[in-house]
């Protein structure tokens, strides 16, 4: 034989062995013969590329060789759809069978959040960015955006004074949401929990009251940053504003302390230098709050209410029997 045809024969057999490890090689990765069964979690971002994807489970040793796996999506024509979330593989799964893991609907890891009362859109933004939900600038964009579905968007303020359209919309409750979720749907869920709240039989109680959409808010804002959760207080408490405006004019000073401490825009706010209802709301408001708005204490009469330093309410129809109040709880040492 001669030697060209040796070099031939040999590159031949070498060609041969190569094809047979390769075939070896893919027996056992691409169709799934070894490894163990143990479950493994392949966390999958938004947008990230199948190469991402491979290298990771190339890491966890889910596949043995990342090229062996584009092959083999050439090969075999499969195109990856792959779903962002958390799936679940092990290295004892075929190729298919770990596009269609990755494929499938995945499961999104979720954390609850608590959106407290008297909470503004800014503290709610930062809240939803301390639990992992979304980033406050991106929750803050959704809330400018627009874009959001809400039956009561043509209520809203479109006032320069007001700081945020969405203020006060955003009911407080404790919610499910997905890890890294998407701003708007996380907007849309808060604002679908105001809809159940605020529907038509109270908006119809707000026309029969005189008041808009947005004053009905605004007020109940007031409420509920006056009664710090005291349920009882609240019809109370709304029955005093309501003599102010019913009785001293729209454009009596309610002097309530919370509106100056507003953050935003704070000189429109502040009902001790500008007569009637703020501009718009100054915090997320519960349902007791707007129902104490809507039906007030009748029975109270007073315009002055002040609260002692454990949270208990006085109520005086006189400046003077009001500031009787506050000198005596002074001198009991009750003095907020």
């Amino acid at each position: 034989m001669s030697f060209k045809k040796k070099i031939v024969l040999i590159s031949l057999m070498a060609a041969v062995v190569i094809i047979l490890i390769f075939i070896a090689i893919m027996s056992f990765d691409v169709f799934g013969v070894t490894g163990e069964k143990e479950d493994i979690k392949i966390p999958v971002e938004e947008g990230e590329t199948i190469s991402e994807v491979l290298s990771e489970l190339k890491d966890k040793d889910i596949i043995i060789n990342e090229l062996l796996f584009k092959v083999y999506l050439r090969i075999s024509g499969e195109t990856p759809m792959i779903s962002y979330g958390e799936h679940t593989v092990n290295s004892s799964m075929s190729y298919s069978e770990i596009l269609t893991a990755l494929s499938t609907y995945a499961y999104k890891p979720t954390v609850d959040v608590r959106i407290p009362e008297n909470a503004n859109i800014s503290n709610i933004s930062a809240i939803l960015e301390e639990n992992g939900v979304c980033s406050a600038k991106d929750f803050l964009s959704a809330c400018r955006s627009g874009e959001y579905t809400f039956s009561l968007k043509d209520e809203l303020s479109n006032s320069y004074k007001v700081a945020y359209k969405l203020e006060g919309y955003l009911y407080p409750d404790t919610y499910t949401f997905y890890r890294n979720d998407e701003p708007l749907r996380v907007l849309n869920v808060l604002l679908k929990r105001t809809e159940e709240i605020f529907g038509a039989d109270e908006k119809a109680r707000a026309e029969e009251l005189g008041l808009t959409v947005n004053e009905v808010f605004t007020f109940a804002s007031v409420v509920e940053g006056e009664c710090c959760g005291d349920i009882e207080a609240m019809p109370k408490v709304a029955a005093v504003f309501w003599n102010r405006l019913n009785d001293w004019g729209k454009d009596a000073l309610l002097q309530s302390d919370i509106t100056g401490n507003y953050p935003f825009n704070t000189e429109y706010y502040n009902s001790y230098t500008n007569g009637g209802l703020p501009p718009g709301p100054i915090n997320c408001i519960t349902e007791e709050a707007l129902k104490a708005v809507l039906y007030p204490d009748e029975t109270v009469s007073a315009y002055y209410f002040v609260t002692d330093a454990d949270m208990n309410f006085y109520y005086n129809d006189t400046l003077t029997g009001h500031n009787n109040t506050i000198n005596r709880l002074k001198r009991e040492g009750k003095w907020a």
